[in-house]
């Protein structure tokens, strides 16, 4: 790790040269101290597409040419140390990426891309499968997202209209890991709650 240092001040009087300016330079404290410290950063700033932190999982996501990297920070080494991957995915060709997000259990990789706004893509770490989610018709863009542990609503997707709660249904083993079913939650409104059944007529025994 380098470390640059630069130590400077002090009165400007006898500054006009010789032992005086010299004894008059040392007798003075310096009045700033400015350190600048390689924080060892792997991956060149210039070559990253998208990096942001994952407050969910504790972990920095970056691309870098068409890679997902997942580093974990919790432990204080600096960031990007090869030491903090965790894995590495593969990302499908497309439009930029603009946001990133890990599922809570660590299996489901959120991607949301310019361009796309009423579209998520969603893979599975495990398989590699793809799976692309959109907001309800009329609901307009995602204005962000994110994961929870509620039941029923792993998936939280905000937008203009209100709130999308998406959950995970887990299917036959001959097919991928995760399905979303969406569920939706509009503002203003309470959830409707079916009616009582009407109690049936009894009837008396002849």
């Amino acid at each position: 790790m380098a470390q640059y240092h630069a130590a400077g001040g002090g009165s400007s009087a006898g500054l006009g040269g010789g032992d005086g300016a010299a004894a008059a330079a040392a007798a003075s404290p310096p009045l700033y101290h400015v350190a600048a410290v390689d924080a060892g950063l792997a991956l060149e700033p210039e070559t990253l597409s998208y990096w942001g932190y994952d407050d969910g999982s504790g972990c920095l996501l970056v691309v870098k040419g068409g890679l997902a990297f997942a580093y974990d920070v919790s432990g204080g080494a600096p960031p990007g140390s090869p030491e903090q991957l965790r894995w590495t995915a593969a990302l499908p060709d497309g439009p930029p990426v603009v946001a990133l997000r890990l599922s809570l259990d660590g299996g489901l990789l959120a991607v949301q891309r310019s361009g796309s706004g009423v579209m998520l893509e969603f893979i599975d770490l495990a398989s590699g499968n793809v799976f692309v989610q959109g907001t309800d018709r009329g609901r307009g863009e995602i204005l962000s997202f994110f994961f929870t542990e509620l039941p029923g609503s792993e998936v939280v997707l905000v937008t203009p209209a209100g709130l999308e709660l998406l959950e995970f249904e887990e299917l036959l083993a001959s097919y991928p890991k995760y399905d979303l079913a969406v569920r939706k939650l509009t503002p203003n409104r309470a959830p409707q709650t079916p009616p009582p059944a009407a109690a049936a007529a009894t009837v008396p025994a002849a």
